[in-house]
């Protein structure tokens, strides 16, 4: 095996790591319906962040509220749609971390399915603890 190979072969390997870690630590934003159901919680730098998906509607599809607290207080509502029909499995969103603010911690990104909309990302940021589109 050559040295390019050997670089090529590597860098593959190093993506291939990067593609399962990335998909293995996003997390589903599941729909609560009625006042059953969890809250997510989540620590971004020295803020405690809740998320709860309420479903608007009865049924296995239909929109949702994502409701945001940071440190118990209500930051905001993201407008989300989730779909849970047959063979389908489509939650309200999903969460992950990433560096998005260029401190030392990490940010909170929510990332929300909208069939009306398309696709916006949130985050909350570790340097302040708000809500924001990014």
């Amino acid at each position: 095996m050559t040295r390019l190979n050997k670089i090529a072969l590597l860098l593959l390997i190093a993506l291939a790591i990067g593609l399962l870690i990335n998909g293995f630590l996003q997390k589903r934003i599941e729909p609560n319906f009625g006042n059953n159901g969890e809250t997510q919680n989540y620590r971004v730098g020295k803020y405690k962040v809740f998320l709860y998906a309420k479903s608007r509607l009865d049924g296995d599809s239909g929109p949702v509220d994502i409701i945001v607290s940071v440190n118990g207080t209500q930051a905001g509502t993201i407008a989300s749609h989730f779909n849970y029909d047959t063979l389908m499995d489509l939650p309200a969103g999903y969460t992950y971390y990433r560096w998005i603010d260029d401190d030392l911690y990490r940010d909170l990104v929510i990332d929300p399915h909208s069939s009306q909309t398309g696709r916006s990302l949130y985050f909350i940021g570790s340097q302040d603890g708000k809500l924001k589109l990014k």
